[in-house]
């Protein structure tokens, strides 16, 4: 536990969440760097045809650039082989969107009856909890996230839990 931060530090990607020709574009990148994920996860989700997710991504306010959509559909492909993960993501990057939209992807394709999403803080719940309101009234799953500040919740088996600024926890208390 005492080599937390060596161990981040040798692993952490250096990634700046630019925009990306397309979303398939980024989760090919993201593949090739970082290795397979679910065959389900390879292509582009926002793109089919049929896809309410895509509809919904181009009616919501706080629309995710390909890059950042790309890398929230890689971490819920890579979920069943890590399914606990870090990402850096630096500030200013979309972090809350990528949050979001993993979210929605997760709850979409039904692999989670529930996604907690926790904060370290209440100014950061809430503002990310006002940012995405609509996206869950849009997707009709506000009773299936569930936003916290702190981490004293319990998740049951069949939840996901997102945490934001994890290394704040981490580093607090180890």
């Amino acid at each position: 536990m005492n080599q937390w931060h060596e161990k981040i530090e040798q692993l952490k990607a250096s990634c700046h969440l630019v925009n990306s020709d397309s979303i398939q574009a980024a989760i090919s990148e993201y593949i090739t760097t970082y290795g397979d994920i679910e065959k389900t996860f390879t292509t582009d989700l926002f793109a089919a045809a049929d896809s309410y997710i895509g509809l919904v991504l181009h009616e919501s306010d706080n629309k995710p650039n390909a890059k950042q959509l790309g890398l929230a559909q890689y971490c819920i492909g890579a979920l069943r082989k890590a399914n606990r993960q870090l990402w850096s993501v630096p500030s200013g990057q979309g972090k809350s969107r990528i949050i979001a939209f993993a979210t929605a992807i997760a709850i979409n394709l039904e692999m989670f009856s529930k996604v907690h999403i926790a904060f370290e803080n209440e100014h950061l719940r809430a503002r990310d909890h006002a940012d995405f309101e609509s996206l869950w009234i849009l997707l009709n799953c506000e009773d299936k996230i569930e936003y916290h500040t702190g981490y004293n919740f319990t998740a049951n088996e069949g939840e996901l839990i997102i945490v934001d600024e994890s290394d704040t926890a981490m580093f607090s208390s180890p």
